[in-house]
């Protein structure tokens, strides 16, 4: 019986070394995949990009 607080220290840390470890690798992912190029394949940018380039064609015509 004296012995269950130790059990239980040891089980703490090494619960909180886990989620520490788990908190690194993920702190790890995040900076490699902020570091990585990105495609943009969305709706949205495929409007946005045909929506300048009409624009720019609209402005080759007004200076021809």
């Amino acid at each position: 019986m004296g012995r269950t607080p130790w059990v239980l220290v040891v089980c703490l840390v090494m619960t909180a070394d886990i989620l520490f470890t788990s908190v690194l690798a993920e702190l790890d992912d995040a900076r490699a995949r902020a570091a990585a190029p990105t495609i943009h394949t969305s709706a949205a940018s495929v409007r946005h990009d045909s929506a300048l380039k009409s624009l720019e064609e609209r402005q080759r015509e007004i200076k021809e």
